[in-house]
């Protein structure tokens, strides 16, 4: 069988749930940002930085569950895997910097 993750902790992602903000921001931060504008801030954060979390499993599952399996196919050449795939190494590389610029962001701000 096929492990797919091979602790890769963006395919093991939880796409389905969104992350709860408490688990990441104390309960003294949170009273305070219900009570101001900055709450709507923190959860548009939350939703962006699990939106595009969940683009990099989707990106990493296709280089793990498709491309690398089409590497082994007899039928199938680099010219062809190149075109199918165009810069999907590109894409995980750009998506995994922005991931952990994102969460740096979040530690600046004492939100982690």
């Amino acid at each position: 069988m096929l492990n797919v993750t091979d602790g890769d902790s963006d395919l093991e992602a939880d796409v389905n749930t969104l992350p709860n903000l408490n688990d990441f921001i104390p309960t003294d931060v949170l009273q305070a940002l219900y009570q101001s504008r900055e709450w709507k801030l923190q959860t548009t954060i939350n939703e962006l930085i699990h939106t595009e979390r969940t683009h990099l499993k989707g990106l990493k599952i296709m280089q793990k569950c498709f491309r690398e399996p089409m590497k082994e196919f007899p039928g199938m050449n680099t010219t062809e895997l190149d075109c199918i795939f165009r810069n999907l190494d590109q894409l995980i590389e750009l998506h995994c910097k922005r991931d952990g610029e994102e969460v740096d962001s979040m530690k600046l701000f004492d939100f982690i």
